[in-house]
């Protein structure tokens, strides 16, 4: 039977009945098989056996995983011990997941199908909190965001709304590929009001204007009526890359 300690130190880890934290990387027992390890977790909940067979097999078969649910772990991919961990987290059904760099090590295949489950489980109201260095990411699943610098919160807000405060205060960033323009069209460019610079290139012209200028249509005139040739002209909307580097300096995490 177990054997009882008499000496040494035990780290405690505690989850609220409600929360499940999913690290970057989750310890499994690789010589089990992807069942064996969500019954041997879900009996920490003391979830009912027939029960618990039952809701391990529909987690399973949310995250794409039946076929190899009674494969040994060790002969999982990365991908699929991702998968397995997101099972394992929503075993309880907790009303909130936190996820620590959900995607790391993923290929670009496997990023996308982890970012369609991740959107799948929330439009099934789980609310999810992640925490990731990869603000493209960031920026396709999350509906608002928080910015530490330094181990406080700096910022918090919608996406949409950092960003229109970024364009507030900094400038329009028109870019033009074209071909046919000369030195002369550029200058009537930099004399329009609102442009702070004008500078060519060989794919064609940076343009950065006052914020919410709406220059582009100008532009667009002086290079049609001087006999350039336009490929693309686009306004280019701040990241939240571009948020994120105006708020910390590039010190924090997202």
């Amino acid at each position: 039977g177990p054997i009882s300690g008499n000496k040494g130190e035990w780290p405690i880890v505690c989850y609220a009945s409600g929360v499940h934290a999913s690290q970057a990387t989750t310890g499994f027992y690789d010589e089990m098989s992807g069942r064996k390890q969500l019954r041997f977790y879900g009996e920490f909940y003391k979830i009912p056996r027939p029960k618990l067979d039952a809701r391990i097999e529909e987690l399973m078969a949310r995250v794409g995983m039946m076929r190899f649910i009674d494969a040994a772990i060790k002969t999982y991919s990365h991908g699929m011990r991702k998968r397995l961990a997101i099972a394992q987290a929503l075993l309880h059904d907790p009303k909130i997941l936190i996820l620590d760099e959900p995607s790391t090590g993923l290929d670009p295949k496997g990023v996308q199908e982890f970012r369609d489950l991740i959107r799948g489980l929330n439009t099934e109201g789980y609310t999810m909190f992640i925490s990731s260095h990869v603000l493209p990411e960031i920026q396709q699943l999350c509906d608002r965001v928080g910015i530490l610098r330094r181990g406080r919160l700096v910022a918090e807000d919608s996406i949409d709304n950092l960003r229109e405060q970024l364009v507030s205060r900094s400038v329009d960033r028109v870019s033009i590929v074209a071909t046919g323009f000369n030195e002369e069209l550029v200058n009537r460019i930099r004399a329009l009001e609102a442009v702070r610079s004008a500078d060519a290139a060989q794919w064609g012209i940076m343009v950065l204007a006052e914020p919410r200028s709406n220059v582009s249509a100008e532009v667009n005139d002086i290079l049609v009526r001087g006999g350039a040739r336009i490929t693309s002209l686009t306004t280019m909307e701040p990241t939240l890359e571009d948020v994120f580097l105006d708020i910390t300096g590039g010190e924090g995490d997202v």
